[in-house]
């Protein structure tokens, strides 16, 4: 029972990650806590108007959708450790002036979109390079088990987040639910600056940025794959319900097949490498799946070791 549970936590065994980990889970639980009241923010400006409110959570999630390949290549381009303390530092600007505006009572319903927008700059920006940072944390033997942990905490932040919110608009009321949001954003902040960079894994990842891919030559790859096309196209419409996970991929692809909890991938065409994942081995085959994606964008065959 020990060795299961060790295993099932032994990325946090990297100090890095350990770091990376408890950092997120603080910036997750705000962010969600920020929307819930945003929301609840906006039905008192506005008269309970349902308008508003549609028009705050588009401000909240366009970006993302239109922003989010900006965001992987400026990840493929630079230190993700210096964007990620960039981009959490203006996301934690933006969140601490909004609690200002809320609890001097100087708020308006401009101020609240304004600040929806930015928050959501600031995720499109952030979620590409986090989620490609991970790679650079734990060494390839420890990857599929870093992915599967970064998925729980997103998950547990969904669920803590708007329960924290709603708990805390009860019992302090809106303002100082914004303020506690602004000050658990800060947590990935005291978290990047205390990593080590060189414990991180950059073996083969290319420091020329000239002959980095760009983001038209992301979407003429995905263009010439028929099997990543449909799947891709349906996150896109269900992603934000199902909360955007990977596992959200999974399924979408197993029912284009037609085989419920079933993938059926091609892993690597050149050597006709079938990746077949059934319901009793989803997780398991989840997480080398991942780390095989990982592998092959930072151009390290799968598989390798990364050394230190």
């Amino acid at each position: 029972m020990r060795t299961r549970v060790w295993k099932t936590f032994q990325s946090l065994s990297v100090r890095n990650y350990r770091l990376f980990a408890t950092g997120q889970l603080g910036r997750l639980i705000a962010v969600w806590m920020i929307f819930v009241a945003q929301d609840w923010l906006v039905l008192r400006l506005s008269g309970d108007s349902a308008s508003a409110v549609g028009i705050t959570v588009a401000l909240q999630f366009t970006p993302v959708m239109l922003l989010s390949l900006v965001g992987g290549a400026l990840a493929d381009r630079y230190d993700k450790r210096k964007l990620l303390l960039i981009v959490n530092s203006a996301w934690s600007v933006v969140a601490t002036i909004l609690a200002v505006l809320v609890l001097t009572d100087m708020v308006r319903l401009w101020h609240v979109f304004m600040t929806a927008a930015l928050i959501g700059v600031a995720n499109a920006m952030e979620n590409p390079i986090r989620q490609s940072f991970i790679s650079e944390l734990v060494g390839n033997t420890l990857l599929p088990n870093a992915l599967a942990l970064n998925s729980a905490v997103f998950n547990t932040a969904r669920i803590a987040g708007p329960a924290f919110a709603g708990g805390a608009i009860a019992l302090v009321g809106l303002g100082p639910t914004f303020l506690i949001a602004a000050v658990a954003a800060i947590s990935p902040l005291l978290s990047l600056s205390r990593m080590r960079p060189m414990e991180l894994y950059r073996d083969g990842v290319s420091t020329d940025r000239k002959g980095r891919a760009r983001i038209v030559d992301g979407l003429r790859y995905v263009a010439r794959r028929s099997d990543l096309v449909m799947p891709i196209a349906l996150v896109a419409v269900v992603g934000d319900r199902y909360g955007a996970d990977p596992d959200t991929f999974v399924r979408l692809v197993g029912a284009l097949d037609g085989i419920p909890l079933r993938l059926v991938s091609q892993a690597d065409a050149r050597r006709n490498v079938t990746l077949v994942i059934d319901e009793h081995d989803l997780p398991a085959a989840m997480s080398r799946l991942h780390a095989e994606c990982f592998e092959r964008a930072a151009g390290r065959p799968a598989g390798a070791r990364a050394t230190a």
